[in-house]
């Protein structure tokens, strides 16, 4: 499976500037990982992807619409963060590191898969429209 680098040459700002990946109903075949010290990165619409999403220290991941990844999320020193829908992964999610900085937060209206380290906070659709 294809690994996607997105670097800051990629953003505008802290927004990916490419085009979507994936869709929900179709979702890209390819592991994302995001360079470190980006920031949070800003996907408009959402993430979909059938391998993994890693996020390395000192950046983050938010989502308009939604975050999916089909063998897991990893995120050792940032919040993961959907917007509007879901977060959602066959595997796991980790957030945190165990031994230095402790969980992190996931935040989204819904959560599906497991969280093997990380906080889980659900957000009302009130609390969403208004961090945007």
């Amino acid at each position: 499976m294809e690994i996607f680098k997105i670097t800051r040459e990629n953003l505008e700002g802290n927004a990916y500037k490419g085009v979507d990946i994936g869709k929900w109903n179709a979702p890209a075949n390819i592991t994302i990982e995001i360079e470190a010290d980006l920031g949070k990165v800003f996907f408009g619409k959402g993430i979909y992807v059938k391998g993994a999403i890693i996020v390395k220290a000192g950046s983050g991941i938010e989502a308009g619409e939604g975050i999916e990844a089909g063998w897991g999320i990893i995120s050792l020193f940032s919040t993961i963060k959907a917007l509007t829908i879901k977060i959602d992964m066959r595997c796991r999610l980790i957030a945190g590191c165990f031994s230095f900085g402790g969980a992190q937060e996931i935040e989204a209206q819904e959560i599906v898969g497991e969280i093997a380290y990380g906080i889980k906070k659900i957000l009302p659709k009130e609390e969403q429209k208004n961090e945007r």
